[in-house]
């Protein structure tokens, strides 16, 4: 058995997990398109889910952030079992033109 202590203390940094995320779905229980609030012969934009879910995060370390200009100036690695669990989630697909730019600015 291991034991954590913690105390109050007064830094100029905060932590931030370091990890990996990885949603796969398992069934969709609902879909919605843009397309009923479009003309029928306008392009879809866009469609909601709802479905259940299994999500698997791997956290392997943590990072060390200055509050006053969120820097990272310390990494650190560890090794700990993934977490995995089911549950439900709402997600958008986007089409391929828009996807492509929301990733080609760094997002995901």
């Amino acid at each position: 058995n291991y034991v954590a202590y913690a105390h109050p203390t007064n830094v100029n940094y905060y932590t931030s997990p370091r990890d990996l995320v990885d949603v796969d779905v398992i069934k969709r229980f609902e879909t919605q398109s843009d397309q009923g609030l479009q003309g029928r012969h306008e392009k879809r934009l866009f469609s909601a889910h709802f479905g259940q879910v299994k999500v698997k995060c791997n956290v392997y370390g943590y990072r060390k952030m200055y509050f006053r200009n969120n820097h990272v100036f310390e990494l650190n690695e560890f090794t700990l079992p993934p977490l995995e669990f089911e549950t439900v989630a709402v997600w958008i697909d986007l089409p391929p033109k828009l996807r492509d730019l929301v990733e080609r600015n760094g997002f995901d």
